[in-house]
């Protein structure tokens, strides 16, 4: 892997990501991963999972934490309504 940036990878804590995080460390000692989760009880699972793949792979984790009041004021207002019926 060859870059003039700093290369990275979104790791979700499922085995799409951690095979590719996994790869990409292995040619890129100063590989980077990413993840994010949701201050929210039960949303954790995938975060701990995330953070104990990188410590395997030995790769740094830049971890982002959403809080439910920025979602709900920043990211939900520009969200544009579906264009289809939505079924819950």
């Amino acid at each position: 892997m060859r870059a003039d940036v700093t290369v990275g990878a979104f790791l979700s804590g499922g085995i799409d990501s951690t095979a590719i995080a996994a790869l990409a460390r292995e040619h890129n000692p100063d590989l980077i991963t990413f993840t994010s989760g949701f201050e929210r009880a039960g949303c954790s699972t995938s975060t701990a999972r995330a953070r104990e793949i990188a410590a395997g792979i030995r790769a740094v984790l830049i971890f982002m934490l959403w809080h439910g009041i920025f979602i709900e004021q920043r990211i939900v207002p520009v969200v544009p309504e579906p264009r289809y019926p939505v079924h819950v």
